[in-house]
């Protein structure tokens, strides 16, 4: 009797998985021998290995013939540059006159981003040398009179005389340091042995010109003058980000590639150090200063694997080296090679798509099994049928009663469904409330005072800044009640309901509440978007961009809020303007007259500190100072005297090289308690008298205004 209840309460799977399980894997075990056995998978990675080592050779190649056919092809100026510099009495300046012509043809001829010359003169210091260097920041695009090129090094009469713009990081003397001395050094030092000149063109590593300035790569090779003296170098410039023009990231792979990388080895050690890279994607998973290790995947395509990235999947690499100097050349022993990167999924696309097809084989093969045995366990579905319909047919909101089937595995099943109906059943009418609040049932709580329990969502303590380990302290009502008053604490000001959260200097939540007398019902809302929104929108509307100072708008409202509460003290309203900024900005250009302001605004910050000044930018060259909280005019007076003796003392250098002070008129009128029922309109009439007087009669110093100053009144 016994065995006999045991046969009946056996599962269903029992009577017909064995049969379907040994014909699935009779089938599947064929099909995959042949494909493994038949090299099918070993041929697809064979190619896929070839085809690309073969693309990163071919953007080798590519890369090497506009080395040797464009870039470097800088002998047939040598003659005219050593005529130029063989006339001992040319002055340094005349010399490169005399050159910019060549130098700028030079520029546009091997379409590279910069071209320069490089004398080597002892009478200046070991760290500088005189240098007319000119840039071209994008050579695909020729602009007629060559208004695109820059004069990043050399005489700014050059510039004038080509009518071309100063470099940002123009200056007279190119200046050598420990990191770019090698590009003017080596080929240099290096002339001294009797080989010919292309024997000597020296490739410079990456590197910046100063800290401001673009990465760069450079081409030097010794210029001799007629007399066969080196009197310096010749050379272009790549800057890096024009050189991944030559190094599609779509030539490997149409998305997500990884791209190219430029490289040099390091014999000794067998690794190599990055010299540049790219593009973005390369920055998450290569550490530029780490030395790249590679383990040898396949000898015949040059294929390795990258050991030392910062991924977790398996990222394959070929690489090609350039032939970058002749065999006799003293820098021969510097490799330089091209990498080229693709994930696994990528490189091995094909043979994914081989072992889908098979998997996508033995799923069909399983789905067929079943379906021979659906006419099987036709007769014995029948209780799961009953079962179905039962609960199919059920009232969703009274409690769920099921029939026996007297098969285990179903009537465990109904067991746990009548469970699972009672708790969603005691936990509807907890959640009903807290559902309507909000769209999506995220950072929902409910706390029951009666129970002293407490029900949360999900990332309820996660929106809160809860760690995942401190959950179970907040378990409690007064836990929980004790970590809405601590958010509750820090309300952000003119928002409702939006709090920041205690310890967390960039995120905001929005809290509401419903309460009853047995129930708290509540929902948190993750709102930092919204707050930094917000508030950007806010900076952007009060402050300068260009000098971040208060805007004219922003500085009204301020000013008249201090002028409300103003209490004790002296107080003055200053009007300034920059004297010559329109003949600066013709001269030197907007960016340089940009620069003469910033440099004009750091000088204003120092009249006074912050809790007693108040500075704003009214419009281009004009700005507007609130000086307060001063015991007497005299000391007010004395910190404007003492700005202007620090502005004649401290001399700004202009692209010319002179060096002159700013000079700033003013016009300043007094609140006192005199003064303090006038508007600011009124203050601010005052003091546009006062500086108007200045320009007109005392220029470069400031005015106090007067009864007797009315300059605009009939």
């Amino acid at each position: 009797m016994t065995k006999k209840l045991q046969w009946h309460k056996r599962s269903i799977a029992s009577y017909f998985s064995l049969l379907t399980v040994i014909l699935i894997l009779v089938q599947i075990t064929v099909l995959t021998s042949l494909l493994i056995f038949g090299g099918v998978f070993k041929q697809t990675k064979m190619s896929s290995y070839q085809a690309f080592n073969d693309t990163v050779n071919n953007r080798r190649d590519y890369l090497q013939q506009e080395v040797r056919n464009r870039w470097t092809n800088l002998t047939p100026y040598l003659p005219e540059l050593s005529v130029a510099v063989s006339d001992p009495a040319s002055s340094t300046e005349e010399i490169f006159d005399q050159a910019s012509d060549t130098l700028i043809r030079i520029l546009r001829l091997t379409g590279t981003t910069g071209a320069y010359l490089i004398l080597d003169d002892p009478n200046l210091p070991d760290n500088q040398q005189p240098a007319l260097y000119f840039r071209d920041y994008d050579p695909l695009t020729d602009v007629k009179n060559n208004r695109d090129i820059h004069v990043v090094y050399g005489p700014a009469n050059i510039a004038s005389k080509y009518q071309l713009p100063l470099d940002a990081i123009w200056q007279y003397h190119l200046t050598l340091t420990d990191d770019n001395e090698k590009f003017f050094k080596m080929p240099f030092d290096y002339s001294k042995e009797d080989i010919g000149a292309k024997y000597l063109g020296y490739w410079h590593k990456p590197f910046q010109l100063t800290e401001e300035d673009t990465p760069i790569i450079t081409y030097s090779i010794p210029l001799k003058d007629i007399n066969n003296r080196v009197v310096g170098v010749v050379g272009i410039e790549l800057a890096v980000n024009y050189l991944t023009k030559f190094l599609p990231m779509t030539e490997l792979q149409t998305k997500d590639s990884l791209g190219y990388i430029i490289a040099n080895k390091n014999d000794e050690d067998e690794v190599y150090q990055t010299l540049f890279t790219t593009n973005n994607i390369q920055k998450r998973f290569l550490n530029p200063t780490n030395l790249l290790s590679f383990e040898n995947v396949d000898e015949d395509f040059q294929i390795f694997s990258l050991s030392n990235h910062q991924t977790q999947d398996t990222i394959y690499a070929t690489m090609a080296k350039f032939n970058l100097y002749e065999y006799n050349s003293p820098f021969q022993d510097e490799e330089w090679y091209i990498i080229g990167f693709m994930k696994s999924e990528h490189l091995l696309n094909y043979v994914f798509q081989i072992r889908n097809i098979l998997l996508l084989i033995i799923v069909t093969l399983l789905v067929s099994g079943v379906a021979s045995a659906v006419f099987i366990s036709r007769k014995m579905s029948k209780p799961v049928v009953s079962l179905a319909h039962q609960v199919v047919n059920n009232n969703r909101m009274e409690s769920l009663c099921l029939k026996k089937t007297g098969l285990q595995e179903l009537d465990d099943l109904s067991k746990a469904i009548i469970q699972t109906n009672q708790f969603m059943l005691d936990s509807a009418s907890r959640l009903s409330k807290i559902i309507d609040l909000v769209d999506l049932p995220i950072g929902a709580f409910e706390i029951d005072r009666q129970t002293n329990q407490v029900f949360v969502t999900g990332k309820f303590y996660k929106i809160l800044g809860v760690e995942d380990n401190d959950t179970q302290n907040f378990e409690t009502t007064e836990q929980l009640d004790a970590l809405l008053k601590k958010t509750l604490a820090r309300p952000e000001p003119d928002s409702n309901d939006i709090y920041k959260l205690t310890g967390k200097n960039d995120q905001w939540v929005r809290l509401k509440f419903s309460k009853s007398e047995s129930h708290i019902y509540g929902i948190v809302e993750d709102v930092t978007g919204e707050v930094l929104k917000l508030r950007k929108i806010k900076h952007d509307r009060d402050y300068d961009p260009l000098t971040k100072l208060f805007n004219r708008r922003s500085f009204q409202n301020h000013f008249e809020e201090w002028l409300d509460e103003k209490t004790q003290g002296v107080a003055a309203l200053i009007m300034f303007d920059l004297d010559f900024l329109k003949p600066i900005n013709d001269t030197y250009g907007h960016k340089w007259g940009d620069y003469y302001i910033i440099e004009a605004v750091n000088r204003l910050r120092n009249i006074a500190d912050e809790h007693q000044a108040l500075l704003s930018r009214r419009s281009g060259d004009e700005f507007i100072l609130l000086l307060h909280n001063f015991e007497h005019r005299d000391a007010i007076l004395h910190k404007i005297r003492t700005f202007y003796e620090q502005l004649d003392r401290e001399l700004l250098e202009f692209p010319s090289g002179e060096q002159r002070p700013i000079r700033i008129s003013a016009g300043l009128t007094w609140i006192d308690e005199t003064l303090s029922s006038k508007n600011y309109e009124q203050l601010l009439h005052h003091a546009d008298e006062a500086l108007y007087y200045s320009k007109q009669y005392n220029k470069g110093s400031f005015t106090e205004y007067t009864d007797q100053l009315n300059l605009f009144d009939d």
